[in-house]
């Protein structure tokens, strides 16, 4: 018997994940990497060649996702990650340097981080269980600095997903009985 990786008949080539079973995985737009997170929480980038790009990063807790940002003024962007630790706070890692890694903390009474998002300009939308949501940039001029956050939500009905529109600039996040729709350039 033989085995084919890729499915549908096309070459493909593959990359050692470790020991644990991967739990999230992003691709860039524009400079071609991949990224993934495993279970044993270790976060690994390749290239589109499959090619592992440096060593596996070991993460401090468990990752629940991550996301490529993107900016078409800054094509760097595109090579920073934004992962989601447990829902406690939130690592910015550039794979072009990762020695320069930063993980943001969040006021406590936000909750734990629900979902983030990448918008075009090089922010990242932040929603949280407690009903806020909050931008934060990355661009250099105000490197990781909370630009706003809103109260959507109330305690008694915690946030449980959040969606953004780039093309409108709109987020819209939901509890169990609404959704709420706000324009980020606030």
């Amino acid at each position: 018997g033989s085995s084919s990786s890729g499915g549908g008949g096309g070459s493909g080539s593959s990359s050692s994940m470790g020991s644990g079973a991967v739990l999230d995985g992003d691709w860039s737009v524009f400079s071609n990497r991949l990224a993934w997170v495993t279970e044993d929480r270790h976060l690994h980038v390749c290239s589109e060649q499959g090619v592992l790009l440096g060593s596996p990063r070991r993460l401090k807790s468990k990752a629940e996702s991550l996301s490529f940002g993107g900016s078409p003024h800054e094509l760097e962007n595109d090579c920073i990650l934004a992962i989601n630790l447990s829902g406690r706070s939130l690592l910015i890692y550039n794979t072009n340097v990762p020695a320069r890694a930063v993980e943001l903390q969040f006021e406590g009474n936000y909750g734990c981080i629900v979902s983030h998002r990448w918008d075009s300009t090089g922010r990242v939308l932040v929603a949280f269980s407690r009903g806020f949501l909050a931008v934060v940039s990355t661009l250099a001029d105000s490197v990781y600095r909370e630009q706003f956050c809103i109260r959507l939500h109330e305690h008694d009905a915690p946030l449980v997903g959040f969606a953004y529109c780039d093309a409108n600039h709109r987020a819209a996040t939901c509890d169990e009985n609404a959704v709420r729709l706000v324009d980020s350039d606030m």
